[in-house]
């Protein structure tokens, strides 16, 4: 092997090494946001998955994902007025590996979780005035999602881009 080939060989593991370990920093920054209120409340998403399936419409949605790390934002809910809106959730969140959660961030960015790794039920939210979020958080994830959300006068709700 001539000096050149040795140069080129070196220059291919040192990338290859560089970028592994920039992968791993950036995963462990996905999963750190699991536990960290102030993460999940920030706007925007961050979020890596292996494979997701569903979609999210105005009225609920369904979703199966895995290796789900981060925060995905899947629905925008505006309430106008002064007096509190409601908004009523019909959710069912299955964790088969890893944990997963659904959480609403309200418009001051106070994050409510509404269901956590395995739950299923109705949850019926006191909406503020503002914007507020709905997103699926998720730490080396597996599991499924399925959603139908009623709103109540005044407060409106949008998909946030398409699950799939």
């Amino acid at each position: 092997m001539g000096k050149r080939s040795l140069v080129i060989l070196a220059f291919l593991i040192a990338a290859a090494i560089a970028a592994g370990g920039c992968e791993n920093g950036w995963a462990v920054s996905k999963t750190s946001i699991y536990a960290n209120p102030a993460k999940i409340a920030a706007a925007g998403d961050s979020y890596t998955f292996a494979d997701r399936q569903g979609a999210a419409e105005a009225t609920g949605g369904t979703l199966s994902y895995r290796g789900f790390s981060g925060m995905n934002t899947l629905w925008r809910i505006d309430h106008p007025a002064e007096a509190s809106g409601k908004l009523a959730v019909d959710c069912k969140l299955k964790t088969s590996k890893g944990k997963s959660k659904l959480v609403y961030i309200a418009p001051d960015g106070k994050v409510q979780v509404l269901a956590e790794d395995n739950y299923e039920g109705k949850i019926d939210l006191t909406v503020a005035k503002g914007a507020g979020r709905i997103k699926l958080v998720g730490q080396n994830a597996k599991g499924s999602l399925e959603v139908r959300l009623a709103a109540g006068d005044g407060v409106t709700i949008e998909a946030e881009g398409n699950m799939e």
